[in-house]
C-alpha cells in the first residue's frame, strides 16, 4: 500500500507536504481474509504514525466510511473537488473503502486528487 499526494506538488499551500508527493512509500502489509481497504489504511497510518479522519462509521458498520483526511491533508484543502480516493491494482473501485474486501496480493494506493 502507498499514500500519495503528487497532484499538489508545487501548488500554493503544498509546502507542508512531501515535495515528492510520497506520504507513505509502497509498503507491504499482511492482511486477514476479507479485510477491507479501510482496515488496511488504519493499519498503515498506525504503522507510520499518520493522522487520519474518517466519517460515516456507525458502530461496527464501516461500509459507508468516508476518508476526510490523511496526514493533515483534507478534502477541500486544494479546491472544491479535492479529496482522497483509492485504487486497487490500478483500478478505482465502485464501492467505498469500508465495503471493498481485499485479496492477497492486492496493491492499494491512496491518492489525493483535485478533481473528484
Amino acid at each position: 500500500m502507498a499514500i500519495r499526494c503528487d497532484v499538489i506538488c508545487g501548488l500554493d499551500g503544498s509546502e507542508a507536504y512531501p515535495a515528492d508527493g510520497v506520504i507513505m512509500p509502497l509498503t507491504e502489509f499482511s492482511i486477514e481474509p476479507e479485510e477491507s481497504a479501510l482496515t488496511l489504511l488504519y493499519d498503515a497510518v498506525k504503522a507510520y504514525t499518520l493522522q487520519i479522519e474518517v466519517d460515516g462509521i456507525s458502530g461496527e458498520a464501516v461500509e459507508t466510511a468516508y476518508v476526510r483526511g490523511i496526514a493533515s491533508l483534507y478534502e477541500f484543502d486544494f479546491g472544491d473537488l479535492s479529496g482522497w480516493t483509492y485504487t486497487v491494482n490500478g483500478v478505482r473501485p465502485s464501492v467505498g473503502c469500508g465495503a471493498y474486501h481485499l485479496k492477497d496480493g492486492d496493491r492499494v494506493v491512496w491518492e489525493y486528487t483535485v478533481s473528484l
